[in-house]
């Protein structure tokens, strides 16, 4: 018999305790954004009742074993490179600039953001609206290594967020998914097949059988868009879109490639690739964090999801992944 959500969670949360992300792997020290969505993480989990200072962060991370690394070369560690004072100045002026994104973050986010930020401390507010959970939903789900047992419903719930957040933006158009929770069944050929009957775009029939027969993955396409004329003609705007929770959703940029090159034969109008994270990328300055990392997709992050859906957020607080929140919000210990 399947575990129920409430299950899963209960396990989860038995004897719960979190992580810090480790710079020598998928937390690279120049990637900010990743650490203050850790610390924003460790400040929901927090003490309800206190904020989290700067000084209790790093601690929180001195306590992991890793070697801390910020210059990716000599590690801070290292006792023959500089003193104790000089050490401590390094982690001081390394989590400043974290929580430098993260009073950005409580700039441009404004009311949808769930925190307090005073200073160098940040702590979860007291009252928390739909749109702030909303928040804390995409903020779990960037966070994924911290939530194994509950990792397939928020990746879940994201592609089907993910679709909402299309079909909003883009009124009008038919938006499909094609992931996990699509309606096309059987194995991927029948379903590329499927969906160039649907689009009226003819397949590549050649390329398509080379797709190993027993295959019921989606090779890389979860979301599907399309806004076509009454002609019918394959030249219309059709959007590829992928969906990525994990910390290597730079190496998935690329997977909806080979629907335009290999599969499906769109008359004379490439689609456009879009790429859907749960991950915070918009800066105060109107730039991204990662820029060189889009690599000509139309991108939907954590703050473009937020500005889509807020109109629809009487249908999303509906969502299994808000019992997840909820609980997150309810968990109450200093001592993780």
């Amino acid at each position: 018999m399947a575990m129920s959500l409430e299950d899963k969670i209960s396990e989860q949360f038995d004897g719960f305790t979190i992580k810090a992300p480790d710079p020598k792997k998928d937390h690279p020290w120049h990637l900010e954004h990743l650490h203050a969505d850790f610390v924003e993480l460790r400040a929901l989990l927090w003490d309800k009742n206190s904020f989290l200072t700067l000084q209790d962060a790093i601690t929180f991370y001195k306590d992991f074993e890793f070697s801390i690394n910020f210059e990716e070369t000599h590690s801070i560690e290292d006792m023959t490179s500089s003193s104790v004072s000089e050490k401590n100045d390094k982690w001081v002026s390394k989590f400043k600039e974290i929580f430098g994104v993260i009073e950005e973050r409580y700039l441009i986010y404004e009311d949808s953001y769930p925190f307090e930020i005073d200073g160098l401390k940040i702590k979860l507010k007291e009252s928390l609206n739909d749109v702030n959970k909303l928040y804390l939903y995409l903020l779990i789900s960037s966070n994924l290594n911290n939530f194994s047992k509950l990792e397939n419903v928020l990746t879940t719930e994201f592609e089907t967020l993910s679709k909402l957040t299309l079909e909003s933006f883009f009124p009008g158009m038919t938006v499909e998914e094609f992931g996990q929770n699509s309606e096309y069944k059987g194995n991927t050929i029948n379903k590329i097949k499927a969906l160039s009957t649907k689009l009226k775009v003819k397949s590549r029939i050649t390329e398509i059988e080379q797709i190993t027969k027993i295959a019921n993955k989606e090779k890389g396409l979860d979301i599907i868009g399309w806004q076509n004329f009454r002609d019918n003609i394959s030249n219309m705007l059709v959007i590829l879109g992928q969906c990525a929770c994990g910390k290597n959703w730079v190496n998935k940029r690329g997977d909806t490639g080979d629907y335009e090159d290999s599969y499906l034969d769109f008359h004379r109008l490439k689609p456009i690739h879009a790429m859907f994270i749960p991950y915070g990328l918009i800066r105060y300055s109107d730039t991204l964090f990662q820029s060189d990392n889009t690599n000509g997709r139309l991108l939907f992050e954590r703050k473009r999801i937020l500005d889509v859906l807020i109109p629809k957020i009487n249908i999303i607080k509906d969502i299994e992944s808000f019992k997840i929140v909820e609980k997150c919000i309810d968990f109450d210990e200093v001592e993780i």
